[in-house]
């Protein structure tokens, strides 16, 4: 819950406006929206699925404290799920597609614990998400929803923030830096979330300050992964590919790297066709027409 200034409920309303376009199993599902309009200040809310497993940074948190490590098998799974999710967002028609703009393993929640059978991950906060520029412009005129997007400039739920810091792609990270998301930029943060889970720590691990993260993406540095980890050379190779600091050489597609996650699991004997979300390929799904937030 939030207090309900006019800022916040902005961002809440644009946030939910996203959301209820959503229905894949690698997006957490909207319920809807609540309000107390007896407290002062108001409080309002959105409703999500319930993810009992927490996130994917607690769980490598997690076995780290414990001294030990999640599988290779599982973590390729989840990150088929990620991978999966990002496609079907980057896929959506009109009004889509949508850009994440914030995607890291603290935003990547699990349906049960990760080590129980059947775990599936999906995507959530979309607080910093973006949908194509010229149908939010329509559909902000159509729905009411006030302050996502104009022709004057970059849409507030972007300009509230560029992302967190150790998963921003380097075009995104100049001080005074107002690039929109976009799909090249949440494939940089894939592969963050790559290095993340391989590591079993942040990105920048070495970098204790966001200054220094800062002078890191300046110099067009990447995250690495130890070479000890047992990481599969495939899975590197990718990692590469969505690490390139210049937008231009980032052409790997989420798609792409569903495909190829694919081929992983199935070579460390899990079922990439479910996976640990079972969705059966990204890009399914349709988009909802209605719900909280209002008719179009």
């Amino acid at each position: 819950r939030r207090a309900a200034g006019p800022k916040v409920m902005r961002l809440l309303h644009n946030e939910c406006f996203l959301l209820r376009l959503l229905r894949h199993p690698n997006c957490v599902a909207f319920v809807g929206m609540v309000a107390d309009r007896a407290k002062r200040p108001r409080y309002c809310g959105a409703v999500m699925e319930f993810m009992r497993g927490g996130n994917l940074q607690d769980a490598y948190e997690e076995a780290v404290v414990e001294e030990t490590r999640l599988p290779w098998p599982l973590l390729l799974r989840f990150l088929l799920d990620i991978a999966r999710g990002l496609e079907y967002l980057h896929g959506l028609p009109p009004p889509g597609p949508i850009v994440h703009g914030d995607l890291k393993a603290q935003n990547c929640l699990l349906s049960a614990p990760a080590t129980e059978e059947g775990a599936r991950v999906a995507l959530a906060d979309f607080g910093l998400s973006e949908l194509h520029a010229e149908t939010m412009r329509t559909l902000t005129t159509a729905s009411t929803v006030v302050g996502v997007g104009t022709e004057a400039g970059p849409s507030s739920v972007v300009a509230a923030g560029r992302g967190t810091a150790r998963w921003l792609a380097p075009e995104r990270a100049g001080r005074e830096s107002d690039v929109r998301p976009t799909k090249a930029s949440d494939m940089w943060s894939f592969g963050c979330v790559i290095v993340e889970l391989a590591s079993h720590d942040v990105p920048f691990a070495a970098a204790k300050t966001e200054a220094e993260v800062m002078a890191c993406l300046a110099r067009r540095e990447a995250p690495a992964v130890p070479d000890d980890v047992g990481m599969p050379p495939q899975l590197r190779k990718l990692m590469g590919e969505c690490l390139e600091a210049d937008v231009e050489d980032r052409t790997v597609t989420a798609a792409a790297a569903v495909r190829r996650l694919e081929r992983l699991v199935r070579r460390a004997g899990g079922d990439a066709e479910g996976g640990a979300g079972g969705s059966g390929g990204g890009g399914g799904g349709g988009v909802a027409r209605g719900g909280a937030g209002g008719s179009e």
